[in-house]
């Protein structure tokens, strides 16, 4: 396990300490403000409002199975898309 985190490299913000960690630290930090915390939020919300009213209601009124593993990768996918690179799917 971390060997596959760690990758070889002697860079990278999980496996980093001291002054090589910082400066990885550094340069994600103004992602994680509370500014894009909050939008990230506001779009897993909608996305999950979306998915519910589009694909969970229907099943459920129709009383039909669903594959969740396959919902839940889309709708994982979709979030993880627009929350961050603002593009949707």
């Amino acid at each position: 396990l971390y060997y596959k985190i760690h990758g070889g490299s002697n860079y990278n913000i999980f496996c980093s300490n001291g002054s090589k960690w910082f400066h990885a630290r550094k340069a994600i930090a103004p992602a994680f403000s509370s500014q894009h915390v909050r939008r990230m939020n506001a779009v897993a919300a909608g996305q999950i409002d979306k998915w519910m009213k589009e694909k969970m209601l229907p099943y459920v009124d129709e009383q039909k199975p669903m594959d969740i593993t396959s919902e839940m990768l889309k709708l994982t996918l979709s979030v993880i898309v627009e929350a961050a690179f603002e593009y949707k799917i």
